[in-house]
């Protein structure tokens, strides 16, 4: 099962399977029977006060495990890139250390506080390292393989 765009963050477990139902063909009506809405403009509002919009700024869509082992697609919105400049700061014997400094931003909407994105940790550096808000981009969180496959991640991460 997949939902797309539309995933609810937080306190609001709840505003998840509603959008699971309605992601399964489910309607408004139906949430508002079983979960005891007045109405089914309130099922929607419900939903739209307490999630947020995701999408992702990867090369790819990106596939989350929730806490119940289910899975659901963050698909790619845009994408997100930023230019990187590596430089010798000193070295180990022979080895070098290098730094990167990190550029100009391409492809990163301005801050909203109701969409989030999933970006790459190149691009969260460069964004934090420019002063932005970023309290709205994530990246993957620890992969999921089988084999060489990728699968997903395991939760999002914020720095």
């Amino acid at each position: 099962m997949s939902i797309t765009l539309y995933q609810p963050i937080g306190k609001t477990h709840m505003a998840v399977w509603i959008l699971k139902y309605l992601h399964n063909g489910c309607d408004y009506a139906d949430m508002q029977d079983w979960y005891g809405f007045e109405n089914e403009a309130a099922v929607q509002q419900y939903v739209e006060e307490n999630s947020i919009l995701f999408g992702s700024l990867c090369p790819h869509d990106v596939n989350v495990e929730l806490d119940d082992g289910e899975f659901v697609t963050i698909p790619k919105v845009g994408l997100a890139r930023c230019k990187t400049e590596t430089e010798v700061v000193g070295h180990i014997g022979n080895i070098p250390l290098t730094a990167t400094k990190y550029g100009e931003i391409e492809g990163l909407p301005e801050y909203d506080p109701r969409v989030a994105y999933v970006v790459s940790l190149p691009v969260y550096n460069a964004a934090k390292q420019s002063g932005r808000n970023c309290s709205d981009l994530y990246t993957v969180g620890e992969t999921i393989r089988d084999g060489s496959t990728i699968l997903g991640c395991k939760g999002l991460c914020q720095m």
